[in-house]
């Protein structure tokens, strides 16, 4: 968030304006240079898109050099049909990519951490079946 907080304050931008301009509330926007929200692809898009590509969707999705997570090359998938065929369509294979590994990566440790507590699932699960839910003493019918 430092190249977001650095390209707004060097060109004079107001978190009010760029909020205005993405479309969002400036304490939206103040959280996300806070980190104390999460960016979504489709708006860091957004971002690096307004800032003509000095702020990088990929810098602001954590997945910059920075980060230890190799950056997409500029040439990703030079040469391959499909990707020549992304950009003739208009599309951004690195940005399709970025996403594609930032759900990746989310749904991995979504996995990672089910695996870790599936015991105390299990635990818990074998407690309802002994004792009943907690409410059901409450219930009037």
């Amino acid at each position: 968030m430092e190249n977001l907080i650095n390209w707004r304050k060097s060109n004079g931008v107001t978190q009010e304006a760029l909020a205005g301009q993405l479309g969002i509330a400036k304490s939206t926007l103040s959280k996300y240079e806070k980190k104390r929200l999460t960016l979504k692809p489709d708006m860091a898009k957004r971002i690096e898109s307004l800032t003509n590509g000095r702020v990088s969707a990929s810098d602001l999705l954590g997945l910059s050099d920075t980060n230890s997570v190799q950056k997409p090359s500029a040439s990703l998938g030079s040469g391959l049909p499909v990707a020549d065929e992304a950009r003739s369509l208009g599309l951004d294979p690195e940005a399709i990519a970025a996403e594609a590994i930032a759900a990746s990566v989310k749904r991995k440790r979504l996995d990672v951490w089910l695996e870790e507590n599936s015991s105390a699932f299990a635990a818990n699960a074998k407690d309802i079946d002994n004792n009943g839910l907690w409410s059901d003493r409450r219930r009037l019918f």
